[in-house]
């Protein structure tokens, strides 16, 4: 057993789909944001010594959008004020496989709205997120 402590810098794409059937046609919008995610864990790993570990993992995740706050048009005619920064937090777990091989995923949890619609509603809306990783460390 073994505790660590595993950080990364992400690419990530997040969004949401909006559908509204309330109109003749059904209709579909997307918001997106592009950013940096970066996901700071702490580990505990378990297993068979160097040939194979399972391991659980759980920290603060911070993710940077890109493009800053910002509104945008969106939702038939409301504008979408999207946050430029926002603090969430990671559970994960995994494999660690042969010392160097490493499989797992983290799931996000947001801790405040990603964004608020402004306009004809006031709803929000969080971007909860899966992450999938794959490494082999030297």
């Amino acid at each position: 057993m073994v505790w660590g402590v595993d950080g990364a810098l992400l690419f990530s794409q997040r969004g949401i789909k909006i559908d509204d059937s309330n109109v003749n046609a059904i209709t579909t919008e997307t918001v997106k944001q592009n950013g940096v995610d970066i996901p700071v864990n702490l580990k505990y790993t378990f297993g068979l010594g160097s040939l194979a570990g399972i391991y659980l993992a759980a920290g603060p995740d911070f993710y940077f959008d890109f493009s800053g706050n910002k509104t945008v048009d969106g939702y038939y005619g409301d504008k979408v004020n999207k946050k430029g920064a926002q603090v969430g937090i990671n559970v994960g777990a995994g494999l660690k496989l042969l010392n160097h091989f490493q499989l797992g995923f983290n799931y996000n949890i947001p801790l405040s709205d990603t964004g608020k619609f402004e306009g004809t509603t006031t709803d929000s809306y969080k971007t909860k997120t899966w992450q999938v990783g794959v490494a082999y460390m030297f």
